[in-house]
């Protein structure tokens, strides 16, 4: 009976909390800092990831909440197993919410107040797309996830932060003028390759009445719009000369991005959304990651 309790209670935190999505956070942090460093500072990973794995542990839990009706049609096990053992999810937020907390009185006495107030604002926006507990009341129905503006704002304000976090970690090895553009140029590719992932929710965001890119846009649409950033980004990178800090990183990031928007381009001309189009976005995010750490790591090596 015990062994079967728990059993369940595994694949309920799994199905939620989805950590296929959430590992590739924690990719983007690790690729940041080794970008910045001229020596991983391995002691302050450990803070930083659980700080990062705890903030969107709550986040996936709340955003599973707030999207049921959304998600209703198309993905209707992750409510299924939130609601199955919801004190067990409840627990598990407040425990991860005092972890959070406790990681970043960690960093501020170790003296790293600025990856500190980075990683806080990647928890916050990160909550903020699902959640608005700045109005706590009406907090699901004014989560940024149901504007456009809110929807950049949160993803890509939080990728934005989450770089910014990782590029702080590397011991001041690059300006902070250096770490705020390259910030911005990946944070951008990243919100790219996201916003052609969010483009399958189009029919039902327009069906809940939803304020969003697919919402106004359709699916094609949205992703066009995510393409052509995407390219401008990659004209900007080679265009930019042979002084590029972290060449071959930056040249795997800008190629593998433009093929992701490229391939939700050529999925969004069918007439309904192909069913591996959320496979197809996982896969984007984990393979421009993995060979970005892969390309880093050699030229860490050379």
């Amino acid at each position: 009976m015990r062994g079967s309790t728990l059993r369940n209670l595994t694949v309920d935190l799994v199905t939620v909390t989805r950590p296929h999505k959430l590992i590739p956070f924690l990719l983007i942090f690790l690729n940041a800092h080794l970008l910045s460093a001229s020596q991983a500072n391995w002691w302050n990973f450990v803070p930083a990831f659980l700080f990062i794995v705890a903030s969107c542990s709550i986040g996936m839990r709340i955003n599973t909440w707030t999207d049921r009706d959304l998600d209703q049609s198309t993905k209707p096990e992750l409510y299924h197993h939130l609601s199955r053992s919801f004190r067990f999810h409840v627990v598990g937020m407040m425990m991860e919410g005092a972890l959070s907390l406790a990681c970043l009185v960690f960093l501020i006495r170790s003296r790293e107040l600025s990856e500190a107030i980075w990683l806080l604002s990647f928890g916050v926006l990160f909550t903020l797309y699902s959640f608005n507990f700045l109005v706590p009341r009406r907090g699901k129905e004014y989560r940024f996830k149901v504007y456009w503006w809110g929807n950049l704002a949160a993803a890509g304000g939080g990728y934005f932060a989450l770089w910014m976090a990782g590029l702080s970690s590397g011991a001041g090895r690059l300006s902070l003028e250096t770490c705020l553009s390259l910030a911005f140029f990946y944070a951008s590719l990243e919100y790219a390759v996201f916003l052609g992932e969010c483009a399958t929710d189009a029919e039902a965001e327009r069906a809940n009445g939803l304020q969003t890119l697919p919402a106004r846009l359709g699916r094609f649409g949205t992703v066009l719009v995510a393409w052509v950033y995407c390219l401008l980004l990659t004209l900007a990178w080679f265009g930019s000369g042979p002084a590029r800090f972290g060449e071959v990183f930056g040249n795997w990031y800008t190629i593998s991005s433009i093929t992701a928007c490229s391939g939700f381009l050529f999925m969004a001309r069918k007439p309904h959304s192909p069913p591996l189009w959320d496979r197809f976005s996982d896969l984007s995010f984990w393979i421009i990651r993995l060979g970005a750490l892969a390309t880093i790591l050699f030229w860490h090596g050379a």
